[in-house]
């Protein structure tokens, strides 16, 4: 059975099993400060809007990412899809947004089919990462638009992006949009403003949702950096990253 078989075939038994497996997983650009999240029994994955681990532990699932529209092809992506161990890539990150890899839904169908569909039966495919601005340009119209231009396209999960302030309601909602594409959802960044406390209680609120909802399978708070998920000093999870890493409702 190949990686592709298997993971459709264990989503097949149901989000309870998933659950059992745990969703959060790290956006991250340091292996050390990521690490001190392994061994969390629901931190099970991670990502770094690159193609190297960068010193992941290998108990975390590694999902390398092709961040922009590439010119022509580049064997250390290949490479980074063959590494033993994947079984899902990522593409382009915030297409919708000038300041990120700024793609037209046409051009990214189109890289897609080049750059992607190669690996269509070795792992699963997620969509680009499109951020929670308006549509038609941004947010859920990009990716109609996306999914429109990319019909021949194999498209295994929808990749979302959430910044907002603390507002756990429009969170939800948010994610709720997507659905109706009738993938599983990775929200693979997602972040509301304020305080700590004020994040800490936005997380109590949405995480056991998330964790509920079959359709989300996987998701990322932004992100493990100093005075973010990790201490001030790098040595260790603030309490925000305590309640990510442990809080179940």
């Amino acid at each position: 059975m190949c990686s592709k078989t298997a993971s459709i075939f264990l989503l097949s038994l149901g989000p309870a099993l998933v659950l059992a497996q745990g969703k959060r997983g790290l956006a991250y650009n340091n292996g050390t400060l990521a690490n001190l999240f392994s061994g969390q029994s629901q931190v099970t994955w991670g990502y770094n809007w690159g193609f190297d681990r960068i010193g992941l532990d290998n108990s975390l699932d590694f999902s390398p990412m092709l961040w922009g529209l590439p010119s022509s092809a580049n064997p250390d992506w290949t490479a980074a899809v063959d590494a033993a161990g994947v079984k899902e890539i990522l593409g382009f990150n915030e297409p919708d947004l000038g300041s990120q890899s700024n793609i037209s839904p046409s051009d990214a169908a189109a890289g897609y089919l080049e750059f992607m569909q190669p690996f269509e039966d070795q792992v699963r495919i997620g969509t680009p990462a499109v951020t929670n601005g308006p549509p038609p340009s941004m947010g859920v119209g990009w990716m109609d638009q996306f999914f429109g231009n990319c019909t021949s396209c194999t498209l295994d999960f929808v990749a979302i992006h959430w910044y907002s302030n603390n507002d756990p309601d429009g969170f939800k909602s948010h994610v709720q949009q997507f659905y109706k594409y009738n993938k599983p959802i990775w929200i693979t960044e997602f972040a509301a403003s304020g305080s700590e406390d004020d994040q800490i209680s936005f997380l109590q609120n949405v995480l056991p949702w998330l964790d509920s909802q079959a359709q989300v399978e996987r998701y990322a708070y932004f992100g493990v950096f100093p005075g973010f998920l990790a201490n001030e000093n790098g040595d260790g999870m603030s309490q925000l990253g305590q309640v990510y890493a442990t809080y179940s409702g």
